[in-house]
């Protein structure tokens, strides 16, 4: 995607990431998880608070088109990848890609030997293009029904 900018997370960046993962969430994992999944995991958006302050406290980095945020990427202490969501609308379109690059570089600079992430069926994928392996996977139980997730790590290699 052309002039696209990644850049640190703002706190007046809150809202719109907020109705992004909400969007995203409803569109792309609502292919592969139930309505009732989907719509506890959304319900969480309106805790903006939250989302302020966590997304603050760790390394969050921000997609910025022309001043639309069309995705974002969450690195947690001890390179733990926490949210990592791309707009549905601008998806394959190489914002993923560059977000992880951007969390690669932070995770460098914190001198992490790897990054682990707990990702969902929907991104499960987009992780393994990037050489994140699978360590294992569980299936927890959320409204009712099996919840597919995957525990990934990815070891940056030394230097």
């Amino acid at each position: 995607m052309r002039e696209l900018l990644i850049r640190p997370f703002v706190p007046a960046d809150t809202p719109a990431i907020c109705r992004l993962y909400v969007e995203t969430t409803r569109t792309i994992n609502g292919r592969d998880y139930t309505p009732a999944q989907v719509e506890r995991w959304v319900a969480f958006a309106a805790q903006q608070e939250q989302w302020r302050e966590r997304l603050g406290r760790n390394r969050t980095l921000v997609a910025d088109h022309h001043g639309q945020i069309v995705g974002f990427a969450e690195l947690e202490q001890a390179g733990e990848v926490g949210y990592f969501y791309v707009a549905a609308l601008h998806q394959s379109q190489g914002i993923g890609r560059q977000l992880m690059a951007g969390l690669l570089r932070a995770a460098r600079e914190q001198k992490c030997p790897a990054l682990h992430a707990d990702v969902s069926l929907s991104a499960q994928p987009f992780f393994s293009a990037q050489g994140f392996s699978v360590l294992e996977t569980s299936q927890p139980i959320v409204c009712g029904a099996p919840a597919l997730r995957y525990r990934m790590v990815y070891h940056l290699p030394p230097g």
